[in-house]
């Protein structure tokens, strides 16, 4: 009872439908049919190169609508929504490169951002799977929409990056 309360809460909390839902179990189903195929496109940066002031800018502005209200505007993981949706942990972005060595791992935080490619389980579901939300709709999945999706994850990955404490 405690898990459905909390995934409605979710669903709720990331505007998604039971049609987002479906395809993300769809979604979900394929990748693990494809298991060694790596369809997020994005290469990783190696070494990591910080971002333009820009995609910095936007990213911020994404992270700010969508990450913090649990994550908090400063990363720390205690937004508001921690008071309001039962038993969520969100984790303190601002320590990521400490938690690994003093590297900042670009492409960890993106696939948990976009959430498709992690196979989830029931604390899954505590965070959204933005690489669906981010669909445009009526075009989800497509070559553009994925694109776009990209371009806004990798915004706030590198938005991320800046918040990172010593």
């Amino acid at each position: 009872m405690k898990l459905e309360f909390r995934f409605a809460q979710t669903l709720r909390l990331a505007g998604l439908s039971l049609l987002s839902v479906v395809s993300i179990l769809t979604t979900l189903a394929a990748g693990v049919a494809a298991q060694g195929e790596d369809y997020l496109a994005t290469p990783t940066p190696a070494p990591w190169q910080p971002a333009s002031a820009e995609a910095i800018a936007q990213g911020r502005t994404d992270f700010n609508r969508y990450c913090a209200p649990c994550h908090s505007a400063d990363g720390r993981g205690n937004g508001p929504e921690v008071k309001v949706i039962p038993g969520i942990k969100p984790k303190d972005l601002t320590t990521i490169s400490t938690r690994n060595g003093g590297v900042f791992p670009y492409r960890d935080v993106e696939a948990t951002i976009d959430g498709r490619k992690i196979i989830p389980s029931h604390k899954r579901f505590d965070m959204p799977f933005w690489g669906v939300s981010f669909q445009q709709q009526g075009r989800e999945f497509s070559p553009e929409s994925e694109a776009k999706v990209r371009q806004r994850i990798d915004a706030i990955v590198d938005y991320i990056a800046t918040l990172q404490r010593p």
